[in-house]
Order: C-alpha cells, then sequence, then structure tokens
C-alpha cells in the first residue's frame, strides 16, 4: 500500500439533534444559540445563517442555559449533574470551555438541577429549582428553591411537595406549581430576592393540569393549560374576578406563556397552531400549519420583538427551533437537525450501560462487547445535489452539510398536514419503508406503507398498503444549479409485488445497465422485479415544448421482467447485489445465495455457491469479482472468478440493519465497515475499518465515540458519508487516488488474464465437446450454438495484451465467442 494513517481524513463536523433547552437569543437580539448533543450552533437572525459551531462532547445533561450580564462572550450552561459550565461562545478559540465547576449537592436532598431561576450582580450565587429528575411530565416529586454558587453551601429558600408541573415569569421572579392535591402555589422573590414568599391558590377546575403560566406584572394571574384543551385563568390579586375559560383548543395545552405587558397569553399544542389570546379584548390570533407540536414557547426579559418556539416533529424526539417576530409573526429562524429514524430509540445506549454497570458485565479480553441493540439508519447521499437525504415517517429530508441546515423536506406520502387531535392519533401516517438513488441521480425510488387506521372493528383493520413511486431530478433554475433542484412525483405504483406483499430491498442498477436508469426491488418471498422508464416518442418530447400537455411529455416506469422465487421460504432477511459489468444479481434469503443472470432474470443453475454465511445473511456486496457477505455472526469474501474463498473472514457480531454499516467504492474497490461495541467503561463507541476484499488487514481504522448508525459511499465527495446515533454527519476520505502500487495493480490484472483465459479455455473445452454430442439439439437461431470454439481461435487475444486493459481484453474475448 501507498497509503498511511495521514493521508485519510476523518471528522463528524455537521448534523446534529436539537435539545429543547435553554432560552438564548442574545440580549442585543442578533443572534440566537441552538444546542445541539455535541455541539452549539450559533445563528444571525439577519441571515439566517450559522456563523459558529462551537464543539462540546456531550450536552445531553443540559437542563438550562443563560446569558453572562458581566461578560458578554460568556455563556452559562447548567446540568443535570448539578455542574455550570461557562462557554464562550463569540470568539474562535481552540479552548472553548471558560470554567467548569460542581456544586455541592452530594450531602444535600435537594436532588439535581432542574431549572435555573437568576443570579446576582457579581454571578457568583446562583438561583435555581432543584428536585429529582421527572421521567415523564405528570410524575410527583418534592421541588426546592435554593441558592447556591461555586464553592457554596446549599441553602433552601422554599419547598413545594407532590408538584407535577411548574413554570416561571419571563423575568423569573414568580414561580408557580400544581400539585397533586388540585392546588395552585405561587412563589415570588422578596427583599433583594434573599427570601421568598409562597401562596396557595384556589383552584376549582378538576381537569388534569398539562402546562402553566404566570405574569411578571403587579396583577398576579395564572394560567393553567389542561388536557381537554380549555386554558383556565385565574386572577389571583382580584378576588371578585371570577375564573376564566378560553377555548379553542380541542386537546391538551402544551405550552403557555404571557407577554411582556402580561396583556396576551400564546398558547400551543397538539394541533400545530400557536393561539394570541387579547386578554382584554378577547380577540384571538392564530399562526397555524406549524411543522410539528408546540412543545415550548420561550420569551426571554431582554427581547420584547422576538419569540423561541420548540417544536415536537415525529415520535423519535426530533426538534424543530423558531425565532418568530412579536409584531408581524414572521418567522426570523428556522433551525432543524438531522431527521433520522433510528431502528431502535437511542435512549438504550444509556439504559445498557446502566444495565452493565450494575450487573458488573464481564467485557472480552479486548474490552469490547457487541452492542445489544440495533441502532442503524436509512441514509444516503445524492451525488447531484450532494445533499444527505434521510427518512423519517411519511417525509425525506434533505439535509445540506457544507451549510449545515436542512435544505428541504419532501412529503412522500400525503399526511394529514393540521396536528391530529383525540381519535385522529390512531390515523397513522404513511412510513418510508425503503429508498434508492439511480447511479446518476437524475431518479428516486421509494417504497412506502400505510397502516389500516384503527378506528373501527373491521376486518381491514390488519391490512396494509404499499406504493412504489419514482422520481424524476428536477433543476429549478435551468441547468444553472443543480443543487436547487427538487423531486417530482412520474409513477406511483400500488402493492408492486403483489396484495400485502413487502419489498425487502431496493438496488439501482449500475451505470453500465440501461444507463443506470432501473431498479431492482426484492420481497420477502425471494421474488425480484425490474423496473425501467419509458420515455415518451421525440414527437411528443417536441410537441410537449409548444403545448402545455405534460402527459405528452411524461416518463412512465414499467415492470420489465420477473424473477419468482420458490415460495417455500418466507423471510425478511432478504438481501440483493448488482455486479459492476450489470451481468449478474446476487440475491440472499436466510442463509442461501442465489446467483442470477441480469439479462434474462433466470437463475444460473450451472453455478452453485458453497456454504458461506453460516448463520443469516444481513447484506451482500459485489466488489470487482468478489462477492462480500455480511452475515450474523461471520463477514466473509468470496472470489466467483476462482470459486475460492479470499483471505477476508473474520466472526463478527451484527446487527439486523448491518447492511446500512456497510459501504463499498467501486472505483478504488474499497470496503468500509462500522462495528458498534462497548468499551471497558460500558461506553459506547465505534471502530471503522477500511478494507480490500481481498486482505484481512484493513487499510485504515478509525475510531469514533459514539455509535455509527449508517455507512454510504459519495462519488461527489469522493469518499465515505458517515451518520452516528446523535445524527452527527461524519467524513472518511483519502487524498490518495489510487491506494495501490504499480506493482500491485499489475499483479492483479495478470491475475485477472490468466484467470479469464483459464475460463476461457475451459468453456471452448465445452463447447467443443456439446459440438460433437450425436444427442445435442443445435438451434441455429442461437449465436452461441453454432459457433465452434477451441484453443486457436483465441490465439489472436494473446496478441500484444502488454499494458492492455482488462476491460479491452474481456471485449476481446466476447468477441471471439
Amino acid at each position: 500500500m501507498t497509503v498511511s494513517a495521514n493521508d485519510w481524513k476523518f471528522g463528524f463536523n455537521a448534523g446534529g439533534k436539537i435539545l429543547p433547552e435553554g432560552e438564548l437569543i442574545s440580549p442585543d437580539g442578533k443572534f440566537s444559540l441552538v444546542l445541539f448533543k455535541s455541539q452549539i450552533r450559533v445563528f444571525s437572525l439577519s441571515t439566517r445563517q450559522s456563523v459558529r459551531s462551537i464543539k462540546v462532547n456531550d450536552l445531553s445533561d443540559v437542563v438550562d442555559t443563560a446569558f453572562s450580564k458581566l461578560n458578554s462572550s460568556a455563556i452559562y450552561l447548567f446540568t443535570k449533574t448539578n455542574k455550570i459550565i461557562t462557554i464562550n461562545w463569540k470568539d474562535r478559540v481552540a479552548n472553548p470551555i471558560i470554567k467548569e465547576k460542581t456544586l455541592k449537592f452530594s450531602t444535600t436532598p435537594f436532588g439535581s438541577l432542574l431549572k435555573f431561576l437568576k443570579m446576582d450582580a457579581t454571578e457568583e450565587s446562583f438561583y435555581f429549582i432543584t428536585g429529582k429528575q421527572a421521567s415523564n411530565a405528570q410524575k410527583i416529586y418534592t421541588r426546592y428553591i435554593v441558592k447556591t454558587g461555586t464553592g457554596q453551601n446549599v441553602v433552601e429558600l422554599a419547598n413545594v411537595k407532590n408538584a407535577i408541573i411548574f413554570n416561571h415569569s419571563i423575568n423569573r421572579n414568580r414561580i408557580v406549581f400544581f400539585t397533586t392535591k388540585n392546588t395552585l402555589h405561587y412563589a415570588e422573590f422578596i427583599n433583594d430576592d434573599e427570601q421568598i414568599e409562597l401562596h396557595t391558590v384556589n383552584f376549582q377546575f378538576k381537569t388534569q393540569v398539562t402546562s402553566l403560566a404566570i405574569t411578571s406584572g403587579d396583577d398576579t394571574i395564572i394560567a393553567a393549560g389542561t388536557s381537554s384543551g380549555i386554558i383556565q385563568i385565574v386572577y389571583v390579586h382580584d378576588q371578585t374576578r371570577p375564573q376564566r375559560l378560553l377555548k379553542w383548543h380541542i386537546d391538551q395545552v402544551k405550552a403557555l406563556s404571557f407577554n411582556h405587558d402580561d396583556n396576551y397569553l400564546l398558547s400551543g399544542g397538539l394541533e400545530k397552531v400557536l393561539c394570541f389570546w387579547n386578554l382584554e379584548s378577547d380577540k384571538q390570533q392564530f399562526l397555524p400549519r406549524l411543522s410539528g407540536t408546540i412543545e415550548k414557547i420561550i420569551l426571554q426579559e431582554e427581547n420584547e420583538d422576538l419569540y423561541g418556539i420548540y417544536t415536537k416533529l415525529n415520535d423519535d424526539s426530533d426538534f424543530e427551533y423558531i425565532v418568530l417576530n412579536a409584531v408581524d409573526l414572521v418567522s426570523r429562524l428556522n433551525v432543524n437537525g438531522v431527521r433520522a429514524k433510528f431502528a431502535s430509540s437511542v435512549e438504550w445506549v444509556t439504559k445498557d450501560k446502566k444495565r452493565l454497570r450494575k450487573q458488573q458485565f464481564n467485557l472480552d479480553n479486548d474490552n469490547n462487547t457487541k452492542v445489544k441493540h440495533d441502532f442503524t439508519a436509512d441514509f444516503l447521499v445524492h451525488d447531484i445535489s450532494k445533499l444527505v437525504y434521510a427518512p423519517s415517517g411519511s417525509y425525506l429530508q434533505a439535509y445540506d452539510v457544507a451549510k449545515n441546515e436542512q435544505s428541504f423536506v419532501t412529503a412522500i406520502a400525503p399526511t394529514i398536514q393540521a396536528g391530529k387531535v383525540r381519535s385522529e392519533t390512531l390515523i397513522q401516517d404513511p412510513t418510508i419503508e425503503h429508498f434508492a438513488f439511480s447511479s446518476d441521480g437524475k431518479w428516486m425510488c421509494t417504497f412506502d406503507s400505510l397502516s389500516t387506521p384503527e378506528l373501527d372493528d373491521l376486518m381491514s383493520a390488519n391490512d396494509i398498503k404499499y406504493s412504489l413511486k419514482f422520481w424524476m431530478f428536477v433543476d429549478n433554475l435551468n441547468g444553472k444549479s443543480l443543487e436547487s433542484g427538487h423531486w417530482e412525483l412520474t409513477t406511483k405504483i400500488i402493492d408492486p409485488h403483489g396484495l400485502g406483499v413487502p419489498i425487502c430491498e431496493i438496488h439501482p442498477s449500475p451505470t453500465s445497465y440501461h444507463e443506470g436508469h432501473a431498479f431492482v426491488t426484492a420481497d420477502i418471498n425471494g421474488n425480484l422485479r425490474l423496473w425501467k422508464p419509458k420515455f415518451p416518442k421525440k414527437v411528443f418530447r417536441d410537441l410537449g415544448h409548444a403545448t402545455s400537455n405534460k402527459k405528452l411529455q411524461q416518463t412512465a416506469w414499467t415492470l420489465r421482467k420477473i424473477r419468482r422465487g420458490t415460495g417455500k421460504l418466507e423471510t425478511g432477511a432478504v438481501s440483493i447485489s448488482w455486479s459492476p459489468d450489470s451481468s449478474l444479481i446476487a440475491l440472499a434469503q436466510d442463509t442461501s445465495i442465489t446467483l442470477v443472470d441480469a439479462d434474462t432474470f433466470d437463475d444460473i443453475e450451472d453455478i452453485t455457491l458453497p456454504s458461506l454465511a453460516g448463520s443469516r445473511i444481513r447484506s451482500l456486496n459485489i466488489v470487482d469479482n468478489n462477492l462480500i457477505i455480511v452475515a450474523k455472526n461471520r463477514i466473509v469474501s468470496f472470489n466467483l472468478l476462482t470459486f475460492a474463498s479470499n483471505e477476508l473472514s473474520v466472526k463478527v457480531n451484527t446487527p439486523i440493519g448491518a447492511k446500512r454499516l456497510i459501504s463499498v467504492d467501486h472505483e478504488r474497490n474499497l470496503i468500509c465497515l462500522g462495528v458498534n461495541y462497548y468499551t471497558s467503561t460500558y461506553e459506547s463507541a465505534s471502530r471503522i475499518f477500511v478494507l480490500t476484499p481481498d486482505n484481512l488487514k484493513p487499510v485504515y481504522i478509525a475510531n469514533h465515540m459514539s455509535p455509527i448508525s449508517s455507512i454510504t459511499y459519495s462519488s461527489a465527495h469522493s469518499g465515505f458519508v458517515l451518520l452516528d446515533i446523535l445524527s452527527n454527519i461524519g467524513y472518511l476520505t483519502c487524498s490518495v487516488g489510487n491506494i495501490f502500487t504499480q506493482e500491485e495493480t499489475e499483479e492483479a490484472k495478470a491475475f485477472e488474464i490468466n484467470t479469464l483465459l483459464s475460463n476461457a479455455k475451459q468453456m471452448a473445452t465445452v463447447k467443443q465437446y456439446n459440438n460433437k454430442s450425436d444427442s445435442m439439439d443445435v438451434d441455429i437461431d442461437d449465436e452461441l450454438s453454432h459457433k465452434l470454439l477451441n484453443a486457436t481461435i483465441f490465439e489472436p487475444v494473446l496478441e500484444n495484451v502488454e499494458n492492455l486493459p482488462i476491460e479491452a481484453l474481456f471485449e476481446r474475448v466476447m468477441r471471439v465467442i
């Protein structure tokens, strides 16, 4: 090999998952800081662009944030592990962490930090709400209001027992609690914040309270959102005013906040609509069609003209952060993370860590053990636009890695645009099961499923509808910039493999077959179906430029060939791979492998592969002349020319979605494989191997602190693109074009030439024997059956073979045959 470790570049610099914590619009209103699990990103509200990324190892423990008033470049992060971390967010420095201190909570009953309230003028003392961490929103615990600081003891100012939920006012001088005894309590700072007065408020409404808000001004007003959608307004200081009901929401109210002058109440919930209630005139305003259910409404004391909104996009805790202008309700900023759909919840990483520590699990000698759960996710790169795509539910997200922001979201299947409430939550949206791009990126194939709603006891309650769709990539700027393109649906096929038969995999054809404009689909029965586009005739295309009839210009995808399975085995463990020269398709079902002729779609019965997998096969890849098999318990490389196993053979433990953890660079015949494991301290991590198909020794090894979810090769990026369970996107690239020396390349070519000639001579012998056989019926229409083959015919093939490319030699042999 001519490459060293220094020739490889590996790192994760984009993507991430938004953490819905903190109130981080800068006091001057020019910037907004958004927390991700491994970084803080700074956005300019004037340009909507990310201007800085601050790398931090792990922010998942952060419960609140605050800007420093003494240092305009500093922010405070408060964690559930009772730490105060000071970060430099303005300046580009090597180490952004200015200071990190742990509070003295170990000998107190106050639990851990839950919410930051305020700090004194010197920023030495801090006020918090503390208590035991709640596993869900309606858990019952005692909440404490305390004062403490670095190097200081904890001083209790007040406590509320049996508290379920709480919230504070905009200026953080008041805190309201709701308890199990259906009572409201609010606490208020007095005497320069050294004391707190605790009040109890009569509350007669019996419906479950799901959100709270309290005013900052002299007239104390409490708003309580309920699970039925009704908002109860309680006037604390004016007992003559009756309690008031605000009715519009028809399901639980999840977020409430008064505005700065206490004249308006903002509310949001499952309807995906932000509501504005004028408490004086009883008028309402609405901001509908938000992207998700409203989880948090954030107003800061320093910024009266800006509202922060966190919306929850799906059940996988993917959030969108929106900054609205309070005057015209126009969006100033929209921030999204990568919406990857993982096979298992990433929360299992933490749960498994606790379980292993509790059991004192004995790891193997390498201090590693397999990760129990499957954390893989579908993730591909579109080489024309260079955007990465991740499906989530019925939507396909396109993410721009260069700009580190979401480019757009495409709805693959129709959904209910408004928020689902009450019985509507039983109606499931379609789910994208598989998707693939054509080799040149001009086409996309998707497969989605739709379950029948469980609204009535119908016989069709268990029926699932399947749809196969073909999309064309359309340039928005007429060829000026392909990066601005979008997708248009051209063909939709209902139940493409028969009624109720799901597709297990979609595989695009190589560029050598129909210019790469074809897809093969495989189902649970081992059936293969080939789909190719039927382009409009030239006369219709020419006519289409002068007419508005789009049907004359439409391209339809149709079924061209079928390979029927035996029907003896029904399994979801199906994988397919198409050879780069488009000659054959390898099909894996459970533990068996079948080679299929790509031209006829018939099984190649003359070739029987030996038993290679030993366990259920997860993935197949054809690299050059080698078949790479990833099974449940091993990885094997098999040479299809010599019919011998290569040196690459190793025992591993792979998850069900192991096909997402392996990718191939066909230009350099390299394999990238990701392996997830637990370290000696039970932390989850991963190791990435770059291998050649015939060598056990890796070309390169990289280590990552988080498990890998997906690996895909991108010719546009000239390397491998990776996704981890934190939704971070990374690259693994090599600066060397050809990783093999000239001698190794010549040896490989010589080996292929010898193997090819040997096989050709064996074929000639077989043909001679068949031609002499009296029992052989010769078909004069068959080009192969009437041509005699012998060793003499192949003599011209051997002339002037020095420096002859293997492709040219292959063409010579094919012309002779």
